[in-house]
């Protein structure tokens, strides 16, 4: 029998929407920090029962709630920090939809006590019914606001069960935690768990608070600056491998998660030769006309409206950190598993990579990281018209004319992204804008000199100022051809472009043997 349709009713919408925001004891805590940072205050205080299952009290020196504003606090779609729609696009605070105290009081007992210059106020709510609300005749003397949050879950006990283990709950609450550390290193925080496990960390500089949170020396740490336009962004690196790296991505404050800037910073690594297991950190500052944070009720993913100026700037910040690089490569496996070739002249080394040191002798051509996850090109020949390259043990050639005829298509067909550089490059002798136009690249002619102000991703990883200077007098094929391919621009190429449609010429063991052995 068919069922009518029927609105549902507001409490049930109220733990949907819930569903949405709080899903577990990080979550709250991400949503509460967010509210005491953008209330001013100076030092938070988090204690956690059971890692918030049972219990979550945090307590901070904001400006605290007022009498009358604090039942709306806990109302749906009631906020202090939006009056218009036009304001979604200009925001200058962590929370702003007004739906994080709301959500959480359908779902738990929760009760407050907060404080302002004139005034301190008590609330409790519990499953939308307020059970306290009353104003102390005491004047205060600190502004502030206190929450216990206690039978998280206790009307959807469902939930329960899909929680995650107490060990992944700890470590989700510590990587939440530690992102507000790590962008707001004037704050003071305490953090602890069951009454045994506690942490303190004072005001201090970002570089001393990443230092006590990555548990890094000075020595091991390296950062850059780099600006484009009204975009900003500061790199920090370790020189030190680990099994579990800490990779902490910021914009504007916010902790997100950016697969396109995480990629970047692994190829990056990869491609010059350094480990990718490391400990990293990047901090973006965008003007809010530029990104729109209102895309996941988390506000854990954000949308870049210049998604390449970002990818760039990241990836030429860390290129300049790792240009003053040295690099003690890896431990690695010859290719005997799958050619029955060994190479008696490979040793093993540090998994690390260490600043100012002298350069490294080469590696065999033959070196190829042990179940790579990427391509490595491991020798070239021919003038770099040919090379040899590896991929999980298996191993390809790919020729120049491939190549030529592989970026050449994407070209023609506008199949490419346009790459702004950050500082324009000067090019040698006097290039026709137009023709420079058909193939990509914005240049800009000042008296008899041309600079490159944009080209297209495709060429970006070779000699693009060869290849354009060549268009003047020749084919894009021959300007290309006759431009040298290094082993690092192809591998990085490779790595952070869609080949699918390039053709590549799988060696056998035996051609290998007889012909590069």
């Amino acid at each position: 029998m068919q069922r009518n349709i029927q609105l549902l009713e507001e409490s049930v919408i109220n733990q949907i929407k819930a569903g949405e925001v709080i899903d577990s004891p990080a979550g709250i805590v991400k949503e509460l920090i967010e509210n005491s940072i953008d209330a001013g205050a100076s030092e938070i205080t988090l204690e956690l029962i059971n890692n918030g299952i049972d219990q979550i009290n945090i307590k901070d020196n904001g400006t605290g709630i007022h009498f009358a504003d604090l039942p709306l606090a806990f109302s749906r779609h009631a906020t202090s920090k939006l009056e218009t729609f036009k304001d979604l696009y200009h925001l200058r605070t962590l929370g702003f939809r007004g739906e994080a105290l709301a959500s959480l009081s359908s779902v738990a007992d929760v009760k407050c006590m907060t404080s302002t210059n004139s005034e301190a106020t008590q609330f409790q709510i519990k499953a939308e019914s307020v059970l306290i609300h009353e104003k102390s005749e005491k004047v205060p003397k600190k502004s502030g606001t206190q929450l216990i949050i206690k039978d998280l879950f206790f009307n959807t006990p469902v939930r329960h069960k899909f929680l995650h283990s107490k060990s992944k709950q700890k470590n989700d609450l510590l990587k939440i935690f530690n992102g507000f550390l790590l962008t707001y290193p004037e704050i003071t925080f305490h953090i602890k768990f069951d009454d045994k496990d506690k942490s303190s960390y004072k005001s201090t500089t970002l570089q001393n608070r990443i230092e006590k949170v990555l548990k890094l020396s000075s020595d091991d740490l390296k950062t850059k600056s780099s600006q484009y336009e009204d975009v900003t962004t500061e790199i920090f690196i370790s020189r030190l491998a680990k099994s579990r790296p800490k990779q902490f991505i910021f914009v504007n404050g916010r902790l997100v998660l950016d697969d396109k800037i995480k990629n970047t910073m692994i190829y990056t690594l990869l491609n010059s030769g350094y480990d990718k297991n490391v400990d990293w950190l990047v901090f973006l500052n965008v003007p809010s006309h530029k990104i729109d944070v209102n895309v996941h009720p988390k506000k854990t993913s954000v949308l870049f409206f210049q998604q390449s100026v970002i990818t760039s700037l990241v990836s030429n910040t860390l290129k300049q950190i790792l240009e003053k690089t040295q690099y003690k490569q890896p431990a690695m496996n010859s290719l005997q598993s799958s050619t029955q070739i060994s190479d008696p002249g490979i040793q093993n080394s540090h998994n690390n990579f260490q600043f100012n040191e002298e350069n490294q002798t080469s590696k065999s051509h033959l070196e190829v990281f042990d179940k790579q996850e990427y391509y490595k090109v491991i020798f070239a020949f021919g003038d770099n018209k040919l090379f040899l390259v590896a991929r999980e043990n298996e191993v390809y050639l790919i020729t120049k004319d491939s190549l030529q005829k592989f970026i050449q298509s994407k070209l023609e067909k506008n199949s490419y992204q346009i790459i702004p550089l950050l500082v324009s490059e000067p090019v040698e002798g006097k290039i026709n804008e137009e023709l420079g136009k058909t193939w990509g690249f914005e240049v800009q002619n000042i008296n008899e000199e041309t600079i490159i102000k944009s080209l297209p991703d495709v060429l970006s990883y070779f000699n693009f100022q060869s290849i354009l200077s060549e268009l003047e007098k020749n084919s894009f094929k021959e300007a290309f051809l006759n431009t040298l391919i290094t082993q690092n621009e192809l591998q990085y190429f490779l790595n952070q472009t869609d080949i699918s449609h390039l053709t590549l010429h799988p060696i056998s063991s035996e051609q290998l043997q007889n012909h590069f052995c």
